[in-house]
């Protein structure tokens, strides 16, 4: 290795830790396996024996990581970059903190060298297992100039490794079929039909998820300076309460425009843009129709608490995410992780999914369309916006990873992960067993028509608890249930 090439592998801030085991005890080697838990960032990798060639080691990485290596050439990585691009993108996209390699005092420069770029490229902590009598770092690794430890110590590493602490299980929506019907009515008389239609137990279920769409959007709002940080700001609190029209209320010192208390707003798509980005990461994990409507309601009442009237499509005749999309669960992404190798293609399948979009639309989502905490898809400013659910970022950070890595100068994000009339799409559905939604363009969803307005609509008793200002409903009132 050459000074420039040491050079170029020094950005890493941890240093290569050496376990030395002269013994070539058998203990060393089972309590590392039985350390392997890609969940708390720990994939331990027993090269192939016999084989020298940095491209095997890629793939026994691949497959320590629990991905399908048998679809690699199918899914096109073929040589050596190919599969090394692939291997980081997977370890940096899935959080891999420690990568432990057995057996190291067999592999050759080369296969050394990869694994120096990889840890130089993610920043895993790579630890060499090296069992032979003597080890000297400087001679046989060749690790001049670059930050390494040599120990036996055993004891200590698996205690720091059983300390790592795990990913937190990301939410996995319950099921769709759990929530009893909703009624079709708009926002001002959803909660009161519920309340009036559903048995007590039935309808604290429906409120949960309503009240808890309601406080998330008040939240979403506060910190846009659009209402009081502490108490959300309610200014319709107070008018509903005989109090002049309009009420200018003033947050820690930020007037709330006027704009949306009367008459239409200057520039309608100035709130709407912002608004629907709201929407899409309200719904983005919705299990279902059911759930997604009953928090789109409660997005409406928060709105509506704040001076904006959000007028919708009818949801039960809608299409677009939440409603005619695939929910992602943990057993859907696990089942797309281990079947499909290629990053680009496990990041358009799922996307595929979550929103519903045509092929076409996601094979012009390109790589700075997604933001850097993976949150959102978005082409521009009153574009196209899709959330991306948390179950599915780290997909969509291994594809961006992969492509750039591949080719700096490609834009797509989910290159070759679409392919002619959706067929490659298609061909990784099948693979997963998993049925795609039917695919709508993005200007027929429901989130794409939304209509914002600013006004002070006559309060009822139903508005009024559709707004949590009073207890108990109207008496009666007609409605239909999805």
């Amino acid at each position: 290795m050459d000074e420039h090439e040491v050079r170029a592998l020094l950005p890493a801030d941890r240093p290569v830790t050496v376990l030395h085991d002269p013994a070539d005890d058998v203990a060393v080697t089972h309590g590392l396996l039985a350390a392997h838990d890609p969940a708390a960032g720990v994939v331990v990798v027993h090269p192939t024996p016999g084989s020298h060639a940095g491209q095997v080691l890629a793939v026994d990485i691949l497959n320590a990581l629990g991905r399908s290596v048998a679809r690699l050439s199918a899914e096109r990585i073929n040589g050596p970059d190919a599969i090394w691009h692939a291997v980081a993108a997977w370890v940096d996209a899935e959080c891999v903190d420690h990568l432990i390699v057995l057996r190291a005092h067999r592999l050759r420069d080369e296969q050394r060298m990869r694994l120096l770029q990889l840890r130089w490229l993610t920043g895993v902590r790579l630890v060499l297992v090296w069992h032979t009598r003597t080890v000297h770092a400087d001679r046989d690794l060749d690790l001049v100039g670059l930050p390494h430890e040599v120990t036996t110590d055993l004891a200590g590493l698996l205690g720091e490794l059983a300390a790592q602490p795990r990913l937190p299980d990301e939410p996995n929506p319950a099921d769709d079929r759990d929530l009893p019907a909703v009624p079709h009515s708009d926002f001002d008389k959803f909660r009161a039909d519920a309340a009036r239609t559903l048995d007590p137990a039935a309808f604290g279920r429906i409120d949960a998820v309503y009240t808890a769409a309601l406080h998330e959007v008040c939240r979403y709002l506060a910190d846009r300076e659009w209402a009081d940080p502490d108490d959300h700001g309610h200014p319709y609190t107070e008018v509903w309460s005989g109090r002049a029209r309009p009420v200018l209320a003033k947050a820690r010192g930020h007037d709330i425009d006027p704009a949306l208390f009367s008459g239409e707003p200057e520039d309608d798509d100035a709130y709407r843009y912002p608004l629907q980005v709201m929407l899409a990461a309200l719904v983005a994990d919705s299990p279902g129709l059911r759930c997604t409507i009953t928090r789109v309601r409660g997005a409406q009442a928060a709105l509506q608490l704040h001076g904006w009237r959000l007028e919708l499509p009818n949801l039960a005749f809608s299409v677009g995410p939440g409603l005619t999309s695939t929910p992602l669960t943990t057993a859907v992404v696990d089942r797309i992780r281990a079947r499909v190798p290629s990053a680009p293609r496990a990041a358009a399948l799922a996307t595929a999914l979550f929103t519903g979009a045509t092929p076409g639309e996601l094979a012009m989502l390109y790589l700075d369309h997604l933001s850097p905490a993976a949150t959102h898809l978005t082409t521009g400013h009153r574009g196209r916006i899709y959330a991306v659910p948390p179950i599915a970022r780290p997909l969509l950070r291994a594809a961006h990873t992969q492509i750039t890595l591949n080719n700096p100068a490609r834009r797509g994000l989910l290159i070759g992960g679409t392919g002619p009339k959706g067929r490659t799409l298609r061909i990784s559905a099948d693979v997963c067993g998993i049925r795609l939604p039917a695919c709508h363009r993005y200007a027929n969803t429901w989130i794409a028509n939304i209509t914002v307005a600013a006004d002070q609509p006559r309060p009822d008793r139903d508005l009024l608890y559709a707004l949590q200002l009073t207890d108990t409903p109207a008496r009666t009132a007609r409605s239909r249930s999805a």
